[in-house]
């Protein structure tokens, strides 16, 4: 297997921190409202 390019760093940097990004999103809208549907499923998901 080779060595990533610096642009798949980049990328998967960049994929990470929208990951991290909708985490965050989950985690208020259920500090805001509850167990609201499909949040809390997604955020469970998350792990």
């Amino acid at each position: 297997m080779s060595p990533l390019t610096e642009t798949e760093i980049v990328a998967l940097n960049e994929a990470l921190d929208d990951e991290y990004r909708a985490l965050a999103t989950y985690d208020q809208v259920i500090a805001d409202f509850g167990d609201a549907l499909p949040f809390n499923n997604i955020r469970e998901a998350m792990g």
